[in-house]
C-alpha cells in the first residue's frame, strides 16, 4: 500500500466477511468454488516445478506490486489526485525487485 500512497493511489487492504462471501456465493460461481477454502490455512511448495523445470520464481511482493502497476496503466485502478504512476514512474519487475 505504501508503495501506491506517494502516488495518491489510497490502497487500502481489506477483509471482505465471511458472510458476504456466503450471500455472494449464491449468485457468483467463482466465488462458491473457493468459499470453501476460507478460514483455512494452506501450504504450498514449488519445489518440483523449480527441481524439474529449473524455473526460479521472483518473491511475491515485487510480482504483486508490478501487477498493480499494470492495472494503474491499463485503467483497472483510477487514479485518486495525481497524474498516476503510468507517467510520474516508468516501473518494470526488473526495477521493483532490484530496489531502484
Amino acid at each position: 500500500a505504501n508503495e501506491f500512497n506517494k502516488y495518491g493511489y489510497g490502497v487500502k487492504p481489506r477483509n471482505l466477511p465471511n458472510w458476504l462471501v456466503g450471500f455472494v456465493s449464491l449468485f457468483d460461481k467463482e466465488v462458491r468454488e473457493v468459499k470453501p477454502l476460507i478460514g483455512k490455512e494452506m501450504q504450498l511448495s514449488n519445489d518440483k516445478i523449480r527441481r524439474d523445470l529449473g524455473i526460479d520464481f521472483l518473491p511475491l511482493e515485487p510480482s504483486m506490486i508490478c501487477m498493480a502497476y499494470d492495472l494503474i496503466v491499463i485503467g483497472l485502478i483510477k487514479k485518486d489526485r495525481t497524474k498516476g504512476v503510468a507517467q510520474e514512474k516508468k516501473t518494470t519487475l526488473k526495477t521493483v525487485v532490484e530496489g531502484n
